[in-house]
């Protein structure tokens, strides 16, 4: 049975308390904190090594979007999978395909078999993501889930924070090996971590409901948890950032001759731990106009400060606008997903949570590819702009609504 922490008075402070004192909660930030670091091993520099092995600016942004569709595909039948089954054994089994995915880019050669171990790489990586937030879910109590999440999301990020500039040194001194095998080492030690997890049985929960609710007919809501939409739905004018950096920051800053461009995922990976730390308790206690307001505005100042960008500092400040209010976002989504569904349907609401940057990078991910290869890496980020902007011109006309179905849910 899952652990769950309970409000007993005492405000931040004792609601800090329970979590800490929690034993699923610590493994997960530790299980939280190893994947982030072979995570961000590997992402910093993929598409270098995509390059390397002879794919184009347009071929590195069709990959991308390969990738975020394979996500988006996997993401809904996670949730459903994971709602029904133990989660810890999923979590072991998708750290050992992580690990021979990171074995399989050692012997990649071409963009063909390049393409093939991204596409397995996203796959891995939706069910470990559904699953540790499904178990977070489960443990603590809805009206301080935002906090929960808020600190089960800074402790990794806060040992993963100088990843990426690690990972760009190791590429460029021991090449693409030393950075997949470190990558693998620190899924193996997940893999391990993960055997001690406690975890409810899922499927006692999914039988009551199919009891309940009859013959179960295929259902897009079965693998969508649309009543958590209106919550996370506002991260799609934001989630184009992670496509468009992951993919052409690195080079960018290469042709503008900055090496240390990638100071951006550092500085991102740093500021986020501390937004979400703000954003947790924030949006327990004001909602989400204190959320998705900055958020918004983060996004916006980020691509505008890399599109224009002149030295590497640009990027370090691209960096810090953009993790902070992103990881704002985090903890609140998060909470507000899973605390508008019903327990049986955790996974799916997490998931959903999760679907929303993929649809966006699909989206985006042919587009920037374009723009890339037609007008240039600062061209594509200056246009992009226009995603944050037109999500302040969606909230401002869909607020009240979006507020209104989270404090009906959450007060149920």
């Amino acid at each position: 049975m899952a652990e769950q922490t309970k409000p007993k008075g005492g405000g931040y402070l004792q609601a800090l308390k329970n979590i800490l004192t929690n034993r699923n909660f610590l493994l997960l930030i530790l299980i939280r904190a190893s994947y982030s670091i072979a995570t961000e091993l590997n992402k910093t520099t993929i598409s270098k090594f995509g390059a390397a092995v002879g794919a184009s600016a347009a071929v590195l942004g069709v990959v991308a979007s390969l990738y975020s569709i394979t996500q988006m595909i996997s993401r809904p039948i996670s949730g459903r999978i994971i709602d029904r089954l133990n989660q810890k054994k999923v979590l072991i089994s998708t750290f050992i395909l992580y690990i021979l995915v990171n074995i399989l880019y050692v012997f990649t050669s071409n963009v063909p078999l390049y393409i093939f171990d991204r596409m397995l790489y996203g796959f891995a990586s939706v069910f470990v993501m559904t699953s540790m937030g499904t178990v977070v879910g489960a443990s603590v109590d809805k009206k301080a889930m935002g906090t929960a999440f808020g600190v089960y999301l800074f402790m990794p990020k806060a040992v993963s924070a100088i990843v990426p500039v690690l990972s760009v040194n190791i590429y460029n001194t021991m090449g693409p090996n030393g950075v997949f095998y470190g990558s693998a080492a620190f899924c193996a030690l997940c893999a391990v971590l993960s055997c001690f997890i406690r975890v409810e049985d899922a499927s006692k929960l999914y039988r009551a409901a199919a009891e309940k609710a009859g013959k179960i007919k295929f259902k897009l809501s079965n693998f969508i948890a649309f009543e958590s939409l209106p919550a996370v739905g506002m991260r799609f004018f934001t989630s184009f950032l992670f496509t468009l950096t992951q993919t052409y920051l690195v080079l960018h800053g290469d042709e503008l001759g900055i090496e240390n461009a990638a100071i951006y995922f550092s500085m991102y990976t740093l500021l986020s731990m501390w937004g979400g730390i703000v954003g947790g308790p924030l949006y327990d206690k004001l909602g989400m106009d204190f959320i998705i307001f900055p958020m918004l505005g983060g996004a916006a100042i980020a691509t505008l400060f890399c599109g224009f960008a002149t030295s590497a500092t640009h990027f370090m400040l691209a960096g810090i606008a953009f993790g902070f209010t992103y990881g704002m976002s985090n903890p609140a989504c998060s909470a507000a997903a899973i605390a508008m569904a019903s327990p049986e349907r955790r996974g799916i609401a997490t998931a959903t949570n999760l679907l929303v940057p993929d649809v966006c990078s699909v989206v985006t991910g042919f587009l920037i590819g374009y723009l890339a290869d037609a007008f240039g890496y600062a061209a594509t980020f200056r246009v992009m702009v226009v995603f944050p902007i037109l999500g302040f011109i969606f909230y401002l006309f869909s607020r009240r609504k979006i507020q209104n179905a989270i404090s009906a849910k959450t007060d149920a």
